[in-house]
Parts: structure tokens; sequence; C-alpha cells
């Protein structure tokens, strides 16, 4: 899985188009689906029945929030696509 993962981040890095960025991004999504499953099976097996609705809760949360707030914190597909700087120094906080 992680080199499925390797694989589709690096495909996105070099796409040259529009098709192959969605392709790679499919594949990756294919990646983080397997992750989320082997994760919440994970917890599922390692944590005591009584807290897996919490702990499982926190962890979703956790990445809702992160997904919410990583967009502002760097360059867009936008930017870099139309001709805009992608390095950190143009990333909005």
């Amino acid at each position: 899985m992680t080199l499925l993962i390797l694989l589709s981040l690096v495909m996105i890095a070099l796409a040259p188009d529009f098709s192959l960025l969605m392709t790679a991004r499919a594949l990756l999504g294919l990646a983080i689906g397997g992750f989320w499953s082997l994760a919440t099976a994970t917890v599922i097996r390692l944590v005591p029945a009584e807290h897996v609705p919490k702990v499982l809760g926190s962890i979703y949360m956790g990445n809702a929030i992160a997904t919410a707030f990583a967009h502002r914190s760097g360059p867009t597909w936008e930017n870099c696509s139309a001709g805009g700087s992608c390095s950190a120094a143009s990333r909005r906080w």
C-alpha cells in the first residue's frame, strides 16, 4: 500500500496534463481507502470495545479538521497551472 501511495504521488507531481493527474488522484484514493480500512480494523482490534467509538471518532474528526484547514496552507493546482509560483514562499497562511 505504501508503494501504491508513493507511485501515485510521484505521478501527481510529474503529471504533464489533467487526465494523468486525475488518474493518479484516483489511484491515490484507492490507496488511501485501503489505509483507512486497515486503520479502522487495527483500532477495533487494539482498543477495548467500550472505547472504540470515541477513538474512531477522534481519528476521523482529526482527519476532517486537517482536511478542512490544509488547503489554506499550501499552493493550489490553479495557482501552479496558471503560471503562478508553487514555491514554499507562495503559501497562503
